[in-house]
């Protein structure tokens, strides 16, 4: 009868056991996500929305300090100063400002920025989408730069009626505190119809943390241990 008895308890924590260690392991995951983060607060998940002035170089990034209804659609949007350039980020998208420009803005270029600030270290994946929103006549087109730590990784031109873009993805070593730059310039300084879809995910292929079913599963490893050596006793 003890063995029977000790088996029972054994019998369920090995299918649990069982279903632990054959659960399927979460190759990556998503760190940031520049489209459900976006905020009004600098720095929140890690975004900071600014600009870059010449040479143009993750070195000359300044926040932006205006979080106005935006002028492009609904919702509100990052601006360096909206009465006098276009440089502007929004959930999804962004204007820059250029030499050639309208609606009375300063003829400075400016290239709207969005930067992540690494909080993990190791591999990551860089995906989103870059093309045309304002596809107006009169635009020249836009050009997506992405910085690593300072350094170009990716970047593409998008001609003026071209709303469907292109996919990127791009492999990275980063570590925490690792800048990544998504920076939108307006081509050849002429800021025109400029407003760009420009999106970007983060993930990690780094090894997670144990789940909670493996860790329920090395206790039921160790209750089986336990019930056996008793049955071993009885």
């Amino acid at each position: 009868m003890a063995s029977l008895r000790h088996s029972a308890i054994g019998l369920p924590a090995l299918a649990v056991l069982s279903l632990a260690l054959t659960a399927p392991a979460r190759a990556d995951f998503v760190v940031a996500n520049s489209v459900s983060d976006f905020s009004g607060t600098q720095g929140q998940n890690g975004w900071h929305y600014g600009y870059l002035v010449s040479p143009f170089t993750s070195a000359t990034f300044t926040p932006m300090t205006q979080f106005l209804p935006s002028i492009f659609g609904p919702g509100n949007a990052w601006y360096a100063d909206q009465n006098n350039y276009w440089t502007a980020l929004t959930d999804v998208g962004a204007h820059p400002n250029g030499m050639v420009t309208s609606g009375g803005r300063l003829p400075v270029e400016e290239w709207a920025d969005r930067r992540w600030v690494s909080t993990v270290d190791g591999p990551v994946t860089l995906t989103g989408n870059i093309a045309k929103i304002n596809t107006n006549p009169g635009g020249n087109g836009v050009e997506g730069h992405i910085f690593v730590d300072g350094v170009e990784v990716y970047s593409q031109f998008v001609s003026a009626t071209d709303s469907t873009g292109f996919n990127y993805t791009i492999n990275a070593t980063i570590h925490v505190g690792s800048a990544i730059d998504f920076a939108l310039d307006p081509f050849a300084s002429n800021d025109l119809a400029d407003y760009s879809r420009f999106t970007a995910v983060v993930t990690t292929t780094a090894v997670p943390e144990p789940s909670s079913l493996t860790l329920l599963g090395m206790g039921m490893l160790s209750l089986v241990g336990y019930g056996w050596r008793r049955w071993r006793a009885v």
